[in-house]
């Protein structure tokens, strides 16, 4: 984890970034490691004096503008039209039976989102 954190904070002093988004993530579906580390990327971002962004998946659902569709294929199809680059990502999750790019289209959501809001 440790590894994780100075990949991190090394991506930080580099692209000088002044804010973090993301899921929150859910105890009962969640690793104990993945809930240490985003505790971990909090504990960071408050000591930077970072702008933190925490969204639940109902959150995000509910922010996107697509065509009405508050459900997970909706919210795919907004960051796809908002980044037309994910285009392959967005056909193979399409394609997929079980969620494999979800939580990447999540996380672009979340930091889209946030950045609507400053």
């Amino acid at each position: 984890m440790n590894m994780i954190l100075d990949s991190i904070q090394s991506l930080i002093e580099h692209f000088k970034i002044t804010e973090v988004a993301f899921k929150e993530v859910s105890p009962l579906r969640s690793s104990r490691n993945l809930i240490e580390l985003t505790k971990q990327i909090t504990v960071l971002a408050k000591k930077r004096q970072m702008l933190i962004s925490l969204f639940t998946i109902q959150d995000l659902k509910q922010s996107i503008e697509s065509n009405g569709k508050h459900t997970r294929d909706g919210l795919i199809e907004f960051v796809f039209e908002k980044y037309p680059m994910v285009k392959r990502e967005y056909h193979k999750e399409r394609n997929n039976l079980n969620p494999y790019y979800l939580r990447m289209f999540e996380a672009i959501a979340a930091a889209y989102i946030s950045s609507r809001e400053y």
